[in-house]
């Protein structure tokens, strides 16, 4: 076992034992709002100081105030762009600042996914393509933001979380038959409107393949391994957060030098010209 994956070994336990104090609360609610603390804290310090990490909404340009949007539990964003703050701690995150956004669940059922694959479509639908001058990864498109899912409790094998995500992608037009015709070795950042990835604490992970990195199923078919092309998906039994922690970084460190513009969002606003000597 590496450094890293002791490291967050340890980090598992501990995040485990919170989990189960939040138990001393009688209300659901409040035992699901301090699980999200936990793990918005956990992202915060252990992510470059540049992102920040919140809870809100993730609003884009044409956005309209009675636009239904999704209350989102955690949201990574690139602090050099603003947000909008509110007194309750609510905020709102224009969508080109944003990198990835997480889902937390105590338990979680297969309604809990395809809510959520519900919820990330309606995000995703609007996500735009800022420039990246300053960085070569920027040549790449790079579609966001990422939807990821993590659950404190859910099922003992990752094998029924895999069940559940190829089932709900069925069920509606998620742009997965377009990634599966894709080659595995072009798949990174392949723009699709799909929950990327779900994490089980203790349990493992399960998530799709295309993501910022050489593709796992591209090296097993270059190893011989017999792979399907068309498989999408690519799961593991622990290392849930050592896994959850490397994939927020690297879309982040893919995305820092993101050049937003958010006249979009500010829209006509009457100017007076005072043509007076």
């Amino acid at each position: 076992m590496t450094l890293l994956a002791r490291h967050f070994e340890r980090i598992k336990r501990r995040l485990r034992a919170e989990g189960d104090a939040a138990r001393s609360f009688q209300h659901g609610l409040n035992r699901g709002q301090i699980r999200e603390a936990f793990i918005r804290e956990f992202l915060a310090q252990n992510i470059s100081d540049l992102w920040g990490v919140g809870t809100g909404e993730i609003i884009h340009e044409k956005a309209s105030p009675e636009e239904a949007r999704p209350q989102l539990d955690v949201v990574v964003h690139n602090k050099k762009f603003p947000k909008l703050s509110l007194a309750t701690g609510i905020d709102l995150f224009f969508i080109e600042t944003v990198s990835s956004f997480i889902e937390i669940k105590s338990c979680l059922t297969k309604d809990d996914v395809r809510k959520a694959a519900a919820a990330t479509k309606r995000v995703k639908r609007f996500a735009t393509f800022p420039p990246q001058r300053l960085n070569p990864v920027g040549l790449v498109k790079a579609p966001r933001p990422y939807s990821f899912v993590f659950a404190y409790e859910g099922p003992k094998k990752m094998e029924t979380v895999l069940g559940w995500l190829k089932t709900i992608g069925r069920e509606d037009e998620y742009g997965l038959d377009s990634l599966k015709a894709t080659e595995p070795n072009k798949r990174f950042f392949f723009d699709h409107s799909f929950i990327d990835g779900v994490f089980v604490l203790g349990r493992g992970f399960v998530v799709l393949d295309a993501l910022p990195f050489q593709s796992h199923i591209d090296r097993g078919i270059m190893k011989g391994l017999p792979i399907p092309p068309e498989s999408v998906w690519v799961y593991g039994k622990g290392y849930e957060l050592l896994m959850l922690w490397a994939l927020i970084n690297q879309i982040n460190a893919c995305l820092l030098w993101n050049e937003a513009d958010l006249n979009p969002y500010i829209g006509p606003v009457p100017l007076l010209i005072d043509d007076s000597p």
